[in-house]
């Protein structure tokens, strides 16, 4: 809730009807939102508990409220969400004030909060380097900006292992890493600052895409390994096709963003990322390939699940063996242990899990 999502098909409502009725409505629940969530003191280390049903009512709301991932998301999304509603006649100068002082207010706020590491981390600097490019009138946006830039300069470093792989081994994570790192370029790219980001960091976007491209299957899908999401083949075609723009040197990249009417195949079929863990056996990149992905990697971190071992086959055009999807996450226990916790498909009744078939 706290991210809302909703507001931006709201403004694009608007500017497709020209109904007012969506500017009022986002006004109101805009400024009811700043007034039912105050911004309270509260330490660093409690924004990123996970909670176990300990924390309850007001003081959860207000962790999550204001917990510096999601207020990096309704930073992002406010940058079009201010473009969506501003012809709009209830867009006031009353209303830009509000809005304007509490978009500070995030800014300065994810400045002092910023997560410690992993791809919270990612999400919050790319979007303080959007808040810092979108709106420089503000005299703090080249510090968000600089603070954005320094963080994913350095991470970069930090959360991909050499071999391309980000340190979640996580396919879905890969791909919002690949994703946060490419965001930033395109947006140096309009605002004149991309030689604020090295040669290195380039290079190494571009063996993060190579890697997931190796250990996706003919169909553009991926394997489910840890807490990833199935991909769709319209999600990525848009991916290459972004990608392509940035890297368009790059022949697989563009043989993928193509479907195969330009560009060309990697000169290689089976391929080991050996820091990473993941083994890929292929006798083709077509549909009709045999293809095994094995995931047997090191120990890793946040969304990264204990499933080495796992693998997931491909044969004459179908995933004979997908991933559950099933996601264990790890809680703490009063002794200071842990312990697992099933979530998304798994069920638990009493001491036993059972996963949904």
């Amino acid at each position: 809730m706290h991210r809302h999502k909703w507001f931006t098909p709201m403004g694009k409502a608007y500017r497709t009807s020209g109904d007012e009725k969506y500017a009022r409505e986002w006004t109101v629940q805009y400024i009811d939102w700043i007034r039912k969530n105050p911004l309270v003191k509260m330490s660093k280390r409690e924004y990123e508990l996970v909670s176990d049903g300990e924390i309850r009512g007001e003081v959860e709301n207000v962790r999550f409220a204001w917990r510096p991932l999601e207020v990096s998301n309704r930073l992002q999304d406010q940058t079009s969400q201010f473009q969506l509603f501003l012809p709009s006649p209830s867009f006031t100068p009353r209303f830009l004030t509000e809005f304007l002082v509490n978009y500070h207010k995030h800014a300065v706020h994810i400045l002092g909060n910023y997560s410690d590491q992993g791809n919270h981390l990612l999400f919050e600097a790319q979007r303080m380097i959007y808040a810092g490019a979108f709106f420089p009138e503000f005299k703090d946006a080249a510090s968000w900006r600089k603070s954005g830039i320094e963080i994913l300069n350095r991470e970069i470093n930090v959360q991909v292992y050499p071999d391309g792989g980000q340190f979640e081994l996580d396919p879905h994570y890969h791909l919002a890493a690949i994703n946060i790192f490419c965001k930033a370029l395109r947006m140096a790219d309009t605002n004149g600052f991309r030689n604020e980001f090295p040669k290195t960091y380039l290079d190494t976007v571009e063996n993060m895409i190579m890697f997931y491209m190796n250990i996706s299957f003919p169909d553009y899908t991926n394997p489910c390994f840890s807490d990833a999401k199935l991909t769709t083949k319209k999600e990525m075609l848009k991916n290459y096709r972004d990608w392509h723009k940035l890297f368009p040197e790059n022949k697989a990249i563009l043989y993928f963003a193509t479907e195969g009417k330009e560009g060309a195949l990697p000169d290689y079929l089976s391929k080991g990322f050996l820091t990473s863990g993941f083994f890929i056996f292929r006798n083709s990149w077509k549909t009709d390939a045999t293809q095994m992905v094995v995931k047997a990697g090191p120990k890793a971190f946040w969304h990264c699940q204990p499933d080495n071992g796992t693998f997931e086959l491909w044969f004459n055009g179908k995933n004979l063996f997908p991933d559950s999807l099933v996601r264990l996450c790890r809680r703490g226990r009063s002794d200071g242990g842990a312990q697992l916790a099933p979530s998304d498909r798994c069920t638990q009744h009493g001491d036993t899990e059972q996963s949904q078939s």
